[in-house]
């Protein structure tokens, strides 16, 4: 039995997990059956807690992303400490290779792709979309880290830079991504003569947490976005997370948020 992973994850307020980015890997986790807690950290001590441990940063010092985000785990059973879901999700089939395959052989270029592709098209437009709703749902300290640093850049309060024609130009451009990754499923659906939930068809990979881990954001945070979101054609992305829930559990040993 492997030692139990530390999984770091940013706090809400009463929500539990929403990190899409995360949900990723708690996905991942569960699926292979490893065992991990979570070490929650409010978004200004990710930096801090990540140089602290050893974690590699995920972006350019200097640029317009921050240089440390989670997830990231921490392997007892082997001192690794790893970021970046992906690369995370590569470790997991390396070392755990008698569990079930996150990234299928042969496919890590193209899963890195497809996220890359659903990134810009679905979950860029959803941030412009929901911003406003979800940053209600994080803690104090993380809100007034998010106002302290991404408002200088905007030039203005998210308040007044997230208005509601902004905001409806990202819920059309999201549900435009989403039509297109639906249009793209269904042509295999149509090549293959079988009807799949997942994005390889039998069984779930990393693409498919991708996608749910963005739909586990809206269910929890945006209930308006998912109530519309669920229903599309023919409600794919409702079965897709139904399909997923055997692997939703959120902790095997939750550890309670900082005050």
């Amino acid at each position: 039995m492997a030692q139990e992973l530390v999984l770091y994850d940013i706090p809400t307020d009463g929500i539990g997990a929403l990190s899409s980015n995360t949900w990723k890997t708690r996905y991942a986790l569960n699926y292979k059956g490893i065992p991990f807690r979570t070490e929650w950290i409010d978004m200004p001590d990710i930096a801090c807690t990540c140089k602290k441990i050893g974690a590699a940063p995920t972006a350019p010092p200097g640029g317009p992303l921050p240089e440390y985000t989670v997830p990231v785990i921490v392997d007892p059973s082997t001192g690794a400490v790893v970021s970046d879901s992906i690369l995370i999700a590569a470790y997991l089939d390396k070392t755990y290779p008698d569990r079930p395959r996150i990234l299928p052989e042969g496919t890590t270029a193209l899963q890195r792709i497809f996220a890359d592709d659903f990134g810009t098209r679905v979950t860029q437009p959803l941030i412009q979309w929901t911003s406003l709703t979800a940053m209600r749902v994080f803690t104090k300290r993380t809100v007034d880290y998010i106002r302290r640093t991404r408002e200088p850049l905007l030039g203005m309060s998210f308040e007044a830079f997230f208005t509601p024609e902004r905001a409806e130009q990202g819920r059309k451009a999201a549900i435009e991504g989403l039509n297109h990754f639906a249009e793209a499923l269904e042509q295999q659906e149509k090549a293959t003569r079988k009807t799949s939930t997942f994005v390889m068809g039998d069984t779930p990979s990393h693409a498919d947490f991708v996608v749910a881990g963005q739909l586990m954001f809206l269910r929890k945070a945006f209930k308006d976005g998912w109530e519309e979101v669920r229903k599309l054609h023919g409600g794919r992305w409702s079965r897709l997370v139904a399909a997923l829930v055997a692997w939703e559990g959120e902790d095997t040993k939750l550890v309670a948020a900082p005050p």
